[in-house]
């Protein structure tokens, strides 16, 4: 019995003597990270908002007369000069109207001609008493009538010569005809869209932008821009307007912002992601975004008794071979890094793979 006992002793002491040696040998063990150090860079905090692009000059042709679609010139996808002629409503009637209503401009115009002669010789007449008073006023009323008359015939020729217009639709911008709704010999009625023509060259889009961030957005800011469509393109563009009033109902107000397109690759219409710029720092210590320990604490108020969360950050870096928890306060960020205004400094060796199994003070081996 009495050497069972002492087998037993010797056995829990031997394991005993095992697991110390077990705990040191973890202690020890070194854990493989990778590190990033920490350097100056430029990181910029920006607004995320969606919108349709839609060109800047852009412009539906409507008739103003109800006519016939007598030719039409272009087709879509035609490059257009401001002023070509696009479209021509039969214009017969309108050029007999126009035609008459020069005939009798020239014809007031050349009676109001005959009148006045006729005017400034009684006229002088009348101031040698050789007419009488009653021949004087009459020739003075005939010589105000004549102008009258050309008056009102200037009024109708330039409204015919309006109208004969109105049959030649012609391009407002330099640009691209998008679509053509007509077809020859249709009848349109005034008011009817008959063409699209719009200028590639600089595209716009109207967003909205919550009030509360409103005040962080200001004329000119740069905006980047992607459309999902052009994979791997980023456009630059600027804040070019901002309403002075907020929408009713969203409680946003509107935001709009210009971009170049030169190459002609965005087209009308197209959804896209924009960044407006609302903040940029230069020669900022940043960190990958996955090197951040947050931890949220919990803090009591000590005089009203009331509990408050607050969320902090942590990294680990490089020290002597071994892993040091930091506490740091994390500034703006930008895709997947992080300012980091306090904690930290230019040529520190942080964490960035291991940092979730490192332990404060324990031994790492750095794997480039």
């Amino acid at each position: 019995m009495k050497y069972l006992s002492l087998l037993f002793t010797a056995i829990i002491l031997f394991a005993g003597v095992s697991c110390t040696q077990d705990e040191q040998i973890a202690e020890e063990k070194t854990v493989p990270v990778k590190v990033y150090i920490a350097k100056p860079s430029s990181i910029s905090s920006y607004i995320k908002v969606t919108g349709t692009l839609e060109s800047k000059d852009d412009a539906v042709l409507i008739s103003k007369v109800n006519e016939t679609v007598e030719e039409i010139i272009v087709k879509p996808g035609q490059k257009v000069r401001k002023g070509d002629l696009l479209i021509r409503l039969n214009d017969n009637i309108h050029k007999q109207n126009y035609n008459a209503a020069m005939a009798a401009l020239n014809s007031a115009k050349a009676q109001l001609e005959l009148t006045e002669k006729e005017f400034e010789r009684q006229n002088k007449l009348y101031e040698e008493n050789a007419i009488s008073s009653q021949q004087y006023d009459q020739i003075k009323t005939t010589y105000k009538n004549s102008k009258l008359m050309l008056e009102q015939a200037e009024a109708q020729a330039k409204l015919a010569e309006e109208q004969l217009q109105f049959c030649y639709i012609k391009s407002p911008v330099d640009g691209i005809v998008a679509s053509v709704y007509v077809e020859r010999n249709q009848m349109v009625g005034a008011g009817q869209q008959l063409a699209r023509v719009i200028g590639p060259d600089k595209m716009k889009s109207k967003v909205f932008v919550t009030g509360s961030d409103i005040y962080r957005v200001k004329l000119g800011q740069p905006v980047l821009i992607s459309v999902p469509v052009l994979a791997d393109k980023v456009y630059q563009g600027k804040v070019t307007s901002i309403d002075y009033a907020l929408d009713k109902l969203s409680k946003n107000i509107e935001v709009e912002v210009e971009l170049n397109n030169g190459s002609g690759e965005i087209k009308s219409g197209m959804f896209a992601e924009i960044n407006i710029e609302v903040e940029k720092k230069e020669n900022a210590i940043t960190v990958p975004q996955s090197a951040l320990l947050p931890q949220t604490i919990v803090q009591t108020n000590l005089e009203t008794g009331l509990q408050n969360t607050v969320k902090k950050y942590f990294v680990f870096i490089v020290e002597n071979g071994m892993a040091k928890l930091k506490e740091v306060t994390k500034g703006i960020e930008e895709s997947g890094r992080a300012e980091i205004t306090e904690g930290l400094s230019v040529g520190d060796t942080i964490i960035v793979v291991g940092q979730n199994i490192v332990k404060d003070g324990q031994k790492v081996n750095v794997i480039k």
